[in-house]
């Protein structure tokens, strides 16, 4: 598309035919207008794609206006949960200490194991993103050296998505979702921008 390259098309046959220059000509016009088609599909998808996470951060917006902490965190994250088609989603907040981050939110099966879990900054696969300040994607948590099995919780395969919450560029919390199985990795194109969002300490 526009001397850019978006993919490739290949034949073949199965019944000891040869195939022609005539034939790669034509195949090449057919490419041609394939390549645009496909590019259109893919841009309205796209399009498509980034109008429902408009719609999903204007409802997170519009949620940050009530003073309530407990009621905000959940609105967060349900719509990132629904966005994102996540099969859980938690949210730790940094305590006063700034060393400590405490799960306020966990909608996910056996949350009960994950309310009010405690991590230092640097701990688990959670707790080292927060202390770097970052955004990540760990589509095998089984295989990450730095995972920590909360007790009380399976031990499964999971891909998680994991984005610091800054205020003013200051870290005060990470919310990370999970998707369990292999099947439904996260792709790089997931990762919409949470860090920014200001939510009420008080």
């Amino acid at each position: 598309v526009q001397d850019r390259l978006v993919g490739v098309i290949s034949l073949d046959s199965t019944h000891k035919a040869v195939f022609m220059e005539q034939d790669l000509r034509t195949l090449s016009t057919f490419a041609t207008l394939a390549a645009l088609i496909v590019e259109d599909a893919r841009l309205f998808e796209e399009t498509r794609r980034r109008a429902e996470e408009a719609t999903a951060l204007l409802k997170t917006v519009q949620a940050l206006d009530t003073l309530d902490l407990e009621t905000t965190l959940r609105t967060i994250g349900e719509h990132a949960k629904s966005l994102f088609a996540a099969d859980g989603c938690r949210i730790f907040m940094l305590e006063p200490d700034g060393e400590t981050l405490r799960c306020l939110l966990a909608l996910q099966d056996q949350a009960e194991a994950v309310s009010c879990l405690s991590l230092k900054l640097g701990q688990g696969v959670t707790g080292d993103i927060a202390l770097r300040g970052e955004s990540a994607i760990v589509n095998d948590m089984l295989a990450d050296p730095r995972a920590v099995q909360v007790p009380g919780t399976p031990v499964e395969d999971e891909a998680m998505m994991l984005v610091s919450l800054k205020e003013q560029g200051k870290l005060i919390g990470i919310i990370s979702l999970s998707r369990l199985g292999a099947e439904r990795p996260f792709q790089p194109h997931d990762s919409v921008s949470y860090t920014h969002l200001t939510l009420p300490t008080n």
